[in-house]
Parts: C-alpha cells; structure tokens; sequence
C-alpha cells in the first residue's frame, strides 16, 4: 500500500481536506499520514482518526527563524510580486500599492530595502531568465530536513499541499518532498491563489485546479506543464448540493412573510467598513423599504474570529443586534474549539447553506459569496462605497472590480457593484420586486464557471490522485 502525506494547517484546510471527506476516501487505497501542528490534540485525532489513517507532526513554528532574516525577507517579498506571465497582472501591482502604502510608516533603512524590492520585481517581471535564477538561489539557500525523519518512517509517495509555495512554509515543505524524491501535488485552495499570491519557489509535479479559467491561469503565471494540470472542480462547494432536510426555522425572522436579505461580510483585514454597512443597511430598511417584513441577517466573516484584532468591531455588530433586534440578526460563526485547533463545525456551515438557500437577496464585499449565491440563483449585490483599510484613499469597486479573479467572474454582469449608497438602494428595491432579474447570467456563470463535477468535485480529486499515484 502506498503512502500519501496530506498537509493540515488550519481550519481552510481542515475543510478543504477533511472536512470534505477526501482522505477518508483516499484511506481506502492509500496509508494516509496527516502532517499538522495539530497533531498532538486529542481531540482533534480521534475525530479525523480512521483505518490507514495516522498522524505526524508538522513542524511551522522552526521556519519562524528564518522570516525575520533579511535575506530571506527579500527572497519572499520579491515572489509575492512575481508572476511567470508576459502580461502585466492588476492585482500584483496592487499589492505592490500596499507595500508602498506601508513603506511610508518604515524607518529609513527598511524603506530602503522595501523600494529595492519593489524594483527587483519589476525588472524580474520582464525576464524569465531573473526569476529562474532568483528561485534556483533562494532554493539553495534555504534548504531544510526538519522532517527527514518522518520521511525515513513512512516512506511516502506523494505529498498533498494546497497551495503553489504562495505561503512561505510550504516552500519548505516543498523542498523537503524533492530532496526524498515525493511527488508533489497541489490543490488550488481558492480562486485569486493563481492571480494575487505571487510565484513559489518550487513548481509541484501535479495541480489539480477548478476550471478551465484556473488551468489557463496556472500555465500563464506559474509555468506549469498543461499535462500535469487537472480540473476537477471546487470541492468546498460539493456540500451545498447535498439534500438533506436541515430545519433551522427556529432562527428569527424566517417566517414565509418575511423577506430575507443575508449579508456575509468582508474580511476585515481587507474590509474596513463592515459595521458601517450594516448600519447603512440597517438605515435603508427602516427608511426607504418601510416593510416591517425585510428583514437583515448578518454573518461576520470567519477571520474576526482568528484573533482578537477586530473584536471591537463584533462588539459593535452586536450593539447594532440590540438597538435593531426586530430586523437585524447577527449570525456568529460556529467552531469546534480545542487547545490547539480551531475548525467551522459541520452544523455552523448547514446553517450558512441554510441562510444561503432562505435568503431573498445576498449582499457581500467582493468575496466567493457571489459564487455560491449563483449556485442557489439568489440575486447578490456588491457593496463598493466602503473603503479598503490598507488603502483608505481607494473605494472598494475601484480595486475590487479590477483585481483579475473578481474581474473576470463580474464580466458576466450578475453581481451588480453598488458604487454609492443610492445605487444599494435601488438594487436592493429592484432585486426585492423581481429575484428572477439576471437569473440567466447567474445561470451562465454557474455553468461556466462552477458546473464542474459540480457536488462530486472531491470524488474526482481523489481519482486524480489514485491515477497520479498508480
């Protein structure tokens, strides 16, 4: 029986991987080793524990050195603003607005370094020759065996990340696979990974994308040979199609009179206007809808619940709960807790399909909620008026729209982009009245986009990896 290491992180991973049911299907052909810092958790073995499946630890916190060494630094800067492709990519140069936007807070030695980085990447852009040898040194350079030993115990065939090395430690891991000789396959883990990260320092020997707008992107900006590149479609949306009756119509407000506007926030290390939204939205039901049968459901985005850094912010949402109880409703994520992990529990993303499938109308900031509300064939607004927190001088639909992934899925003009405030409210009166309103662009970004092994999209990962590994 052949040995597969899967590479577990984090609760997107969690999802993504376990959560999905991929290795307890891959267990039944393969001896499954789970590599995680979350490894020594009790818990979280004996809920992911089957047969042929077992669990090792995955050692993140010994790169930590090396990401305040300056020539590190320099190497992962740069191939975050580095793409293989001949054309100039929108989101690169807007990530290079936020450096530029944080050098300005630099002492004067690191804006040095920063604008020297900035300028490396650009001239590397124009030559592939730059970029090939800037990686073969970064290669050389940092080499590392924290888990040789682990290798020389399981002896694997192949490795399964989820990324391109777009997050530093997975280079290393990367690294690590090609010295014993691992195949290495990629599983793209979200649609702006192949536009918005940059380049890895190593290219895998497999990459298993959503769709065809993914394979084209991976052989553009990442170089990859097209044989080695399969599309299997998005496993993270296989649950939404599942027929199981979840009754959740205890929640409030989810009576057949009332209307059901759902809004999933932004992110908040990208959004900085969240609780000034739903005040707005808050406003325009009261105000300008004047139907007590309208009714708001908030859901803040999971990364308010990573740290503590914007929790002032879910203090205020729920201030806005009490003053406004009788419209609005604020729908706190669910996670399984341990002392080492933190993971959405099955019932918590039930609940959200549940919203999702209730709603009369979705609002959100940009994110691949307008995906899912395409595949319910719900009516979804963006929200552009708001502002972007690294760069507060910008409105969100002046970067949103433009940055390469967004852009391309906006193109079929499904997802309106409400740019002020009197265009929210005129969508929002329009999509109310008349929900079927773009029901046919909905339609056709679903199947263009999304209808890929569309609820069997892990089946067909996992035979893609039995085929690779035959």
């Amino acid at each position: 029986m052949k040995t597969l290491f899967i590479v577990i992180y984090g609760n997107f991973t969690i999802r993504y991987f376990l959560l999905s049911g991929l290795y307890k299907d891959l267990s039944k052909k393969f001896r499954i080793v789970i590599l995680s810092q979350y490894s020594n958790d009790e818990n979280f073995v004996k809920k992911y524990k089957k047969e042929n499946v077992f669990f090792d630890n995955l050692y993140l916190t010994k790169y930590q050195k090396f990401y305040k060494n300056t020539i590190y630094k320099f190497f992962s800067k740069i191939r975050r603003l580095l793409l293989r492709s001949n054309k100039e990519i929108y989101t690169i140069k807007i990530k290079e607005k936020f450096l530029i936007e944080d050098i300005k807070t630099f002492n004067i030695k690191a804006k040095l370094f920063y604008w020297f980085c900035i300028y490396f990447s650009r001239i590397s852009n124009s030559f592939d020759f730059l970029i090939d040898l800037f990686i073969f040194l970064e290669n050389k350079l940092f080499k590392t065996f924290y888990h040789q030993k682990i290798y020389d115990k399981y002896k694997p065939h192949a490795i399964v990340i989820n990324d391109l090395g777009t997050i530093d430690h997975t280079n290393f891991i990367m690294r690590e696979a090609k010295h014993n000789k691992v195949k290495i396959i990629s599983l793209i883990l979200s649609w702006d990974n192949l536009t918005a990260k940059g380049i890895g320092s190593i290219i895998p020997d497999y990459a298993l994308v959503w769709n065809k707008v993914m394979y084209e992107e991976i052989t553009e900006n990442h170089g990859l040979n097209k044989d080695k590149i399969k599309i299997c479609g998005i496993p993270q949306f296989d649950m939404l199609i599942d027929n199981e009756n979840y009754n959740y119509d205890s929640f409030p407000f989810l009576s057949n009179d009332n209307k059901i506007i759902y809004y999933p926030t932004g992110s908040p290390s990208w959004f900085c206007d969240n609780v000034k939204n739903i005040s707005i939205i808050i406003d325009i039901i009261k105000n300008k809808l004047r139907n007590n049968n309208i009714k708001l459901v908030v859901r803040p985005h999971p990364a308010y619940f990573t740290r503590d850094k914007f929790i002032n912010e879910i203090n205020e949402m729920k201030e806005l709960q009490k003053l406004n109880s009788n419209i609005f409703y604020l729908n706190i994520p669910e996670f399984s807790v341990s002392s080492t992990s933190k993971e959405f529990t099955i019932t918590d993303q039930n609940i959200h399909k549940y919203f999702m499938k209730k709603s009369n109308l979705i609002l959100t900031s940009f994110s691949t909620i307008i995906l899912e509300a395409a595949i319910f064939d719900k009516p979804v607004i963006n929200i552009g008026f708001d502002k972007i927190r690294k760069l507060p001088h910008y409105q969100t639909h002046s970067i949103c729209s433009n940055l390469v992934h967004l852009n391309k899925v906006l193109s079929y003009e499904f997802s309106p982009v409400a740019k002020k405030k009197s265009e929210l409210i005129n969508y929002i009166k329009n999509y109310l009245a008349n929900p079927k309103l773009d029901s046919e662009k909905r339609k056709k970004l679903f199947n263009d986009y999304i209808n890929i092994n569309f609820g069997k999209s892990t089946a067909k990962i996992s035979s893609e990896i039995k085929n690779i590994l035959k």
